[in-house]
């Protein structure tokens, strides 16, 4: 899949809920979810190429868990990633990391993250995010590494958004599983949208 370069002030411009990231066996948390459509992998684009981010969507029949995992492939260690506009995002979202898993197609191990975030900004989009170095803890995501498998649990059914990634000297963008806000909201949007180009006009 080809990614195009996105909006990377999520990386910057956030307020939100930073906590320790939740470490799970999916066996144990997840045993009832099964894989829903395909895998999506790919390499994001941006001022430092190379790395690597798969996704991967899970369902129970009711919610929905968001899989990712970086390979790092570029020459720069990684900070920082975010997923947006990830919908319907709040202080009660799961968030973390499997500690233990089977799953065929992603590593297992891999470096976890230091600190897992929700939230919102007035000029960007709610996003759920995780930070491998962050106020003097843990290590960059260095080159030829790759994280443990990150996951975001929501009741929001899954479509593509952004990944976007700060590494120590810049960032990139990718395209990846997230959520999609439920049907009134997108209507509220396109509405909202559609009275902005009226204006403009």
């Amino acid at each position: 899949m080809r990614f195009t370069a996105g909006l990377v002030l999520s990386l910057i411009l956030v307020s939100g809920a930073a906590a320790a990231p939740v470490a799970v066996d999916f066996d144990s948390e997840f045993g009832a979810y099964h894989l829903l459509g395909e895998i999506v992998s790919g390499e994001c684009e941006g001022m430092v190429p190379g790395l690597g981010i798969k996704s991967a969507v899970y369902t129970d029949g009711e919610s929905y868990l968001y899989l990712y995992q970086l390979q790092n492939n570029a020459g720069s260690g990684v900070k920082r990633v975010t997923f947006a506009p990830f919908s319907d995002v709040s202080l009660d979202t799961l968030v973390g990391y499997l500690q233990t898993h089977d799953l065929a197609d992603f590593q297992e191990d891999g470096l976890a993250p230091v600190l897992a975030e929700t939230g919102d900004h007035e000029r960007v989009s709610p996003f759920a995010g995780f930070s491998f170095r962050s106020y003097g803890q843990g290590s960059a995501l260095l080159p030829n590494e790759h994280s443990a498998v990150l996951f975001v649990k929501s009741d929001r059914r899954p479509t593509m958004i952004d990944a976007n990634v700060l590494f120590n000297d810049g960032n990139a963008t990718g395209e990846v599983y997230g959520a999609v806000p439920e049907p009134m909201t997108i209507l509220f949007l396109a509405s909202g949208a559609l009275m902005l180009r009226r204006r403009s006009n």
